[in-house]
């Protein structure tokens, strides 16, 4: 009787671990005409190219890339991706749960370096205390110079 109860325990533990590993390499057919490798390549290299531009929707968690120098505009929203240049509009790619999870921590990463890079250049560029600041908000009044007669 305990080897059953074993035996049952050890089932239960191997089907866990292989639904485990079937949500991880989660394989969505995209179907026949989306190009996921392409549209995929095409977000990463979006993200990494230095004349990106990265917003965040906080509400909906969409990402958006724009990149006016390749003429290209990408959003990644629940697990699609969506290319957009000036002539087509690729829609609703599909990504495997695995290459969505590579492509936000990716974009996350990305954002995350230029906030830092922004905070250090705030930091560094501390010329003034905070007195001098004050002063330049609150203009003194002109003061009047006196008339000198002959």
């Amino acid at each position: 009787m305990i080897q059953y109860i074993k035996k049952l325990i050890k089932r239960d533990i191997v089907k866990k671990r292989l639904l485990k590993l079937k949500h991880m390499y989660d394989v969505v057919d995209p179907g026949i005409l989306a190009d996921t490798k392409t549209c995929v390549a095409i977000c990463r290299n979006a993200i990494k190219h230095p004349k990106s531009e990265f917003f965040i929707a906080p509400l909906s968690e969409e990402r958006y890339i724009k990149n006016s120098k390749l003429g290209i505009f990408v959003i990644l929203d629940n697990k699609k991706i969506s290319v957009i240049n000036h002539v087509f509009y690729y829609s609703n790619i599909l990504l495997t749960d695995r290459d969505w999870r590579k492509m936000t921590t990716m974009y996350d990463n990305k954002t995350e370096s230029l906030r830092q890079e922004l905070k250090n250049q705030m930091k560094s560029q501390i010329k003034h205390s905070l007195d001098n600041i004050l002063s330049k908000m609150n203009p003194k009044p002109k003061q009047k110079t006196p008339v000198v007669e002959d």
